[in-house]
Formats: structure tokens, sequence, C-alpha cells
């Protein structure tokens, strides 16, 4: 799959332009930072790539292997279809409230389709993955910040979604946490999604395979 933006502008009302005539390409396989200033658009322009908003000028397309556009902006992806499904990471993204880490976990999993024995035993490997094994059982709103976002990490790890876009997905880590979350999205693009990452992390940054910066 290839993500293209082309000539992309957007303000907000009764704002000044977020940005004007910005065009970049994300291709399968690929892990982009969005970097910036406070306020510079990096979490709106995650918006306008997830199709939350519509640019107020430019287009936004994703193409497929064989060079169809599945999806051009304005439109909506076909319900079920492979290009509506976008995973987000957000600094707080608790789908089950009062549910187990694991629930939390596996719904994605189990959405699709996938048996519960499967969607849990892939639940677990990916807690494991974000150190936080020791926490399935724990009911989410026993968590720190911290470990919440660690928790949609692991869910996006078990989702079949071909993009992922993160918001800060490492602003309330620790230095070894942070490692543990910017391993585990590089290894969502090494598996052959496009991960796209807002963050003001250098080492965020440092397994990326592009930065664009937002000034």
């Amino acid at each position: 799959m290839l993500l293209s933006a082309h000539g992309i502008a957007f303000r907000y009302p009764s704002s000044e332009w977020l940005y004007r005539d910005l065009s970049f390409e994300c291709a399968s396989g690929t892990m982009t930072a969005l970097a910036g200033p406070s306020g510079s658009g990096k979490s709106t322009l995650l918006d306008l790539i997830g199709l939350t908003y519509a640019p107020t000028a430019g287009t936004i397309t994703f193409t497929d292997d064989a060079g169809q556009v599945a999806v051009a902006h304005g439109q909506s992806a076909p319900p079920g279809s492979r290009w509506a499904r976008v995973s987000w990471i957000l600094q707080s993204n608790i789908v089950l409230s009062g549910r187990s880490v694991l629930d939390n976990v596996a719904v994605a999993q189990l959405t699709e389709g996938t048996t519960t024995r499967q969607a849990y035993a892939r639940a677990r490997r990916s807690l494991q993955r974000v150190g936080l094994a020791e926490r399935a059982k724990s009911r989410v709103n026993e968590l720190s910040g911290g470990e919440v976002q660690r928790v949609t990490v692991a869910r996006c790890l078990t989702s079949s979604a071909e993009l992922i876009l993160a918001d800060e997905p490492t602003g309330q880590l620790d230095a070894s946490n942070t490692e543990l979350v910017a391993s585990a999205l590089r290894e969502l693009a090494t598996d052959g999604r496009i991960v796209i990452v807002a963050t003001h992390d250098e080492r965020v940054m440092g397994q990326c395979d592009a930065t664009l910066r937002l000034r």
C-alpha cells in the first residue's frame, strides 16, 4: 500500500494556516515521524491521514499494490474492507473501561473474527512484548498513564490494520519503556504496515525511516 499526500493545506475556521502545499508519501513497511513544536499541526495531520478531517485543499490517497486507488480523501472506505482498518495509538485510548488489560488487547482480534483462544494467546504475547505481561489480569482503571499507552501499543501489535497512527506514544514513558514502544512500532513497520508517529522523542525518530518536520 502507498499513502500519498499532494498539495495538502489546512486551517481551522478563523485561524492561520497550519500548512500549505504539503506533499509526502509513505509506503508499506516504513515508519515515519511527524516532528515539530506544539501547535505545528502534528495531531491534526494524523487526523487528516486517518480520514477524520478533510483537508482545506489537496488530496490524500491510498493505493494498493496493483496500482488501484482504494480510498481518496472525502470518500469512506467500504465497510469491512482492508482500507477501513486504521489502528490508532493515543495517549488515552482504552476500549473496555473497567475490564482487564488482557481483554483490552484481545478485543482487536475478536472484532476481526479471530477465535477467542487465538485472540487471547496473541494478546498475551503482545503484552510480553511491551513489558506488561504481569499486568494482564489487572483492571485498566488501575493502570498508570504510561501503562495505558503500552496497552494501546500491544493492541496494535495484534491488529491486522495496515495503517498505524500514533500520537505521542511515548509521552508518559521512561527511557526503558520508550525503547520498548519504539521497538514495537518498528516491528509493526517491518511486518509490512505503514506506521506514522507524531513525536518529540529523538529515540523514536531514530527508529524511523524518515522524519517530516512541521514548522
